[in-house]
């Protein structure tokens, strides 16, 4: 945390002064990490052709560009031209779109895509914890990368990169905040590391999870929030069995939506428990209805 407070992560893209308090890369050693470093209020010197300030060090006296610590380092547009490059493809547009619209070319636009999603992965980590969550609603987005999965060959399909790709997120509708998103394959290990994000990310407090029929949810949470329970032994002969399973834990919620499909349209929609009573149910949603109304 002390590395974004201190190096100016105001702004997901830009730069601010702050950025002169850089306490993370300082070379002086000689002096406590608790006291406040000298700042400035203006830089000393400006660079290159998008006019980019330079700062010094109060400390070390080592100069250092405002870029540093953002997802502009390294990038030769100016701010910008990248923030119309990140608005564009947040509204949907694809890269070679993105590349025609803003006249750019599409190597560029990748290398921008590629350096604020990492940069967005490194300040959701810092300032994303202890979320108090109320629901957490688990669900999937099909989508395909290249080709579709039928229309793979074998050694396309060894290569696990290509083909139907499912977007699963964990939304908390009373914050209105996307807690997960793994892009990958459908399998176990990925649902789990949505449950996994989500129970990092809370303070402790076990929401009403919500999601629809697909039977990798209630294997994740089982994962995450259950505990682990052995098979007693059956009869009086023979070695004790050491086989175990999990069980799920009292304070755990989970309701899913059960949808019926005729001729590719949804024609009726039921609701159904899984996990939990519906007494516990009905009092955690009253809850977030209360929370809901307090905001």
């Amino acid at each position: 945390m002390g590395h974004f407070r201190h190096q100016g992560m105001t702004g997901l893209l830009g730069f601010h002064e702050s950025l002169v308090e850089k306490r993370s890369t300082c070379r002086d050693t000689s002096k406590s990490w608790n006291t406040k470093p000298k700042s400035h209020g203006s830089p000393i010197a400006i660079y290159g052709r998008n006019k980019v300030p330079l700062f010094e060090c109060g400390r070390c006296k080592e100069r250092y560009s405002a870029r540093r610590g953002t997802a502009l380092w390294g990038s030769r547009l100016c701010e910008h031209d990248y923030f119309q490059v990140v608005k564009c493809l947040a509204e949907g547009n694809g890269i070679r779109t993105t590349s025609r619209i803003l006249d750019i070319d599409k190597d560029t636009v990748q290398r921008c895509v590629v350096a604020a999603g990492k940069h967005c992965q490194l300040v959701e980590s810092a300032l994303m914890h202890h979320l108090h969550l109320e629901e957490c609603q688990l669900d999937e987005m099909w989508s395909f990368v290249y080709k579709k999965q039928g229309h793979l060959s074998v050694f396309e399909q060894l290569l696990e990169d290509m083909g139907d790709i499912w977007h699963h997120v964990a939304f908390e509708p009373r914050l209105k905040v996307f807690l997960a998103i793994v892009p990958a394959k459908r399998t176990l290990e990925n649902i789990r590391l949505v449950t996994r994000s989500v129970r990092l990310r809370s303070d402790g407090h076990m929401p009403l999870f919500t999601g629809d029929e697909y039977a990798g949810n209630l294997d994740a949470l089982l994962w995450e929030y259950g505990q682990l329970a052995k098979e007693d032994r059956q009869g009086l002969v023979g070695r004790p069995g050491h086989s175990s399973y999990l069980i799920p834990t009292s304070g755990i919620n989970f309701a899913v939506v059960n949808k019926t499909r005729e001729n590719g349209k949804v024609c009726s929609v039921k609701s159904d428990i899984v996990l939990g009573s519906k007494k516990k149910i009905k009092k955690s949603l009253l809850n977030l209805l209360a929370a809901k109304a307090s905001i």
